[in-house]
């Protein structure tokens, strides 16, 4: 199966609802017209979008999500309505995207969701190496990274609009300042009216963080409040609580994971592990000898084979993998 970054899932999508830019047209035309897989691949998802395959045999657990992303799009996006958690997964970079929206089965998707029970909580889950973007009650767009959940409820968008956060992702949010826009990431909360901005805040790093691409944001971290203009970055240590303000002077290193893009730059590698666990769905553990290199640099296409011999033949980096269980080390 044709394995490639998740973000290519959003383009294909983006070019099936009529909704894809001119820059991202021709970065997908360059992907097709390098890729006979690809193209194979685009062609049955077209087919499928269009309801010229109706056989059950047609319908992998791929197809279902499409199907369901199909539903979702000629309701404007008001995935709201459901009332129900799922899952979204990528169609192309783990082969089968699977939608778990509680206990129904697949039959839900043939026959329709069941909206009656609106209670419930809407929450959307990314697992390791996916992402996925969600239109809000209110038309805000948000953009989620991996091993990421967002959450809000059946009232979001009548007297206020309050969203929770784990892990990261970026807000395009639509301008109401009668109406403040919040985000809930435990230790923080952030405030806005209508702006675009990003949040990461996994449980799992002593670092929280907000950067600010365009408008004013406010931010609460125990109490304690940072206003953040244009372009500024603000990052807290959870352990000693000390905070510290810089400017973004490549966005791309912050959002990049948007596009499908892993950045970074005078890295060391005991950080950046994290990050490679949760780009490509692995497990890594390393020697002391090798957690002080630093890297710069920008993964994109490559597999993690790939990112295991580049590391190898930059820095005499060794890896032992086994399944997704990957050994750094300097030794053979």
């Amino acid at each position: 199966m044709y394995k490639i970054p998740s973000y290519i899932d959003n383009l294909l999508f983006d070019y099936l609802s009529g909704e894809l830019s001119k820059e991202n047209e021709r970065k997908l035309q360059s992907l097709l017209d390098n890729s006979g897989e690809l193209r194979e691949y685009k062609d049955k998802l077209e087919q499928i979008w269009n309801g010229e395959k109706r056989s059950e045999n047609d319908f992998g657990s791929a197809q279902a999500f499409l199907l369901f992303k199909k539903r979702v799009y000629a309701k404007k996006h008001s995935t709201h309505k459901i009332g129900k958690t799922f899952v979204l997964k990528s169609i192309l970079r783990v082969a089968a995207a699977i939608i778990v929206v509680l206990s129904i089965g697949y039959t839900a998707y043939q026959h329709g969701l069941n909206t009656s029970n609106q209670t419930s909580p809407v929450v959307v889950t990314c697992s390791p190496g996916e992402n996925a973007q969600v239109t809000l009650p209110d038309g805000s767009k948000v953009w989620i990274n991996s091993e990421s959940t967002l959450t809000y409820y059946k009232d979001f968008n009548k007297n206020s609009r309050h969203i929770y956060l784990s892990g990261e992702a970026f807000f395009e949010v639509e301008s109401d300042k009668k109406r403040p826009f919040f985000v809930n990431a435990g230790d923080i909360t952030v405030k806005a009216t209508g702006t675009k901005f990003n949040v990461k805040a996994y449980s799992d790093e002593p670092f929280v963080e907000t950067c600010l691409v365009e408008g004013v944001v406010g931010m609460n971290y125990h109490n304690e409040e940072y206003k953040l203009l244009s372009g500024d970055v603000v990052s807290v240590n959870r352990h000693t609580n000390l905070w510290s303000r810089d400017k973004m002077l490549n966005n791309d290193l912050f959002i990049g994971w948007k596009e499908g893009k892993l950045i970074f730059k005078n890295e060391k590698l005991s950080s950046l592990t994290r990050k490679f666990e949760r780009f490509y769905d692995v497990t890594i553990e390393t020697e002391p000898a090798v957690d002080s290199i630093r890297f710069s640099g920008v993964l994109q296409y490559e597999s993690i084979d790939e990112l295991l011999n580049i590391l190898n033949e930059t820095q005499g980096i060794v890896a032992k993998k086994r399944g997704k269980k990957i050994y750094l080390s300097l030794t053979k």
